[in-house]
Order: C-alpha cells, then sequence, then structure tokens
C-alpha cells in the first residue's frame, strides 16, 4: 500500500501497490497519524512502515508508541533521530568523535557570522540545519530553506555570506556554514 496526500504520485501508478490518498502530513499532522493507526488496524498482519522522507520518519517516530501496536517500526529512537537529522546536532557528534569534516559554523549572533565571514575560505556553502527544525517535540519551518533557496547555497565573499545569514535570520532560519572541499564528489 503506498501512502501519498498527492494524486499524481508514482506510487499510484505501480501494479505492485495500491495507492491510496491520506492527509497532506505537513498540515494535517493529526489527521495523517490517524489515518495511519486506521489503516494499521485494517491490516491482516502488522506493516512495515518504509517512510521516504524525513519529516514522515520524525512524525512516525514521534507516534511511535500508538503506531508500533499495528506497524513493524524499523527507525531510531527519538533523541538519536533528532541528532541526525539537525546538522547541528550531528556535527557536535562528529567533532566529539574527532571524526575530520569541514569547518563549519553557526550561530543566532551577527558579530559570530561577521568573524566567520572574516576568515573561512571562499567559496563556501551555506545550508539549512534540516529540512526542519525540531522545537521541543513540534516539527517547524518544515522545507522553508528548501523553497526558498533549493538544498544549498554557495557564497562568494563575506559581504554575500553576512547578507544571506540576516535575510535566512529574517525568515525564522537557521543555517550551517561550511567551507566547500575543492574536486570531485
Amino acid at each position: 500500500i503506498g501512502l501519498d496526500y498527492l494524486p499524481m504520485s508514482v506510487g499510484f501508478r505501480s501494479r505492485y501497490c495500491t495507492g491510496k490518498l491520506c492527509p497532506d502530513p505537513g498540515h494535517e499532522e493529526g489527521p495523517f497519524i490517524d489515518f495511519l493507526l486506521s489503516l494499521g488496524k485494517s491490516l491482516a498482519a502488522k506493516g512495515v512502515l518504509f517512510l521516504m522522507d524525513d519529516f514522515y520518519v520524525f512524525l512516525a517516530t514521534k507516534y511511535r508508541e500508538d503506531l508500533e501496536k499495528y506497524f513493524l517500526f524499523p527507525y531510531l529512537e527519538s533523541d538519536t533521530l533528532h541528532h541526525c537529522m539537525d546538522k547541528r546536532k550531528m556535527m557536535e557528534t562528529v567533532r566529539a568523535l574527532q571524526i575530520p569534516l569541514p569547518d563549519s559554523y553557526w550561530s543566532d549572533l551577527r558579530e559570530d557570522i561577521v568573524k566567520v565571514a572574516r576568515h573561512i575560505r571562499y567559496p563556501a556553502i551555506v545550508k539549512p540545519i534540516g529540512k526542519f527544525e525540531i522545537e521541543g517535540n513540534q516539527a517547524q519551518n518544515i522545507y522553508r530553506f528548501f523553497l526558498k533557496f533549493g538544498k544549498a547555497l554557495r557564497v562568494t565573499d563575506a559581504e554575500e555570506l553576512v547578507r544571506l545569514w540576516e535575510e535566512t535570520r529574517r525568515l525564522g532560519l537557521n543555517i550551517l556554514i561550511q567551507e566547500e572541499i575543492a574536486g570531485d564528489a
């Protein structure tokens, strides 16, 4: 069974999958979870949730206790999942484990960003701290950076970096600034 809130989903065209429209998880969290629970109750055996997006995994993990009654749940515990989804937390973990990584910065303070802008190598990469931000147990700014700017931006000088940081802060977004590693992927 393939679920999507968009009727043009490719899963609805598969001969191996029965497509079902469901509520939009980004705008109808409660109805989406209720839909999953209702679907789970109708299954002859526990289903397996194969969620195709970080936000859906976040929601399912948030309602794990209820969903586990009807679905096998192959996802990380909430705290571990948040460390994987929030690039700031991931960077802190990587640094603590002394794993090499590109120079990476984030701050809520403009003066910190001005200092970073003076010494980081250019071009540099600016990206969101995640596809969404987690405040308490709620998702905020779901895909807002991506919808406005794309996956990431390349900045070529200090002025552009500070201007972009200011723009993202006005939008209520938190960003990560990283040195660009030259060469092929």
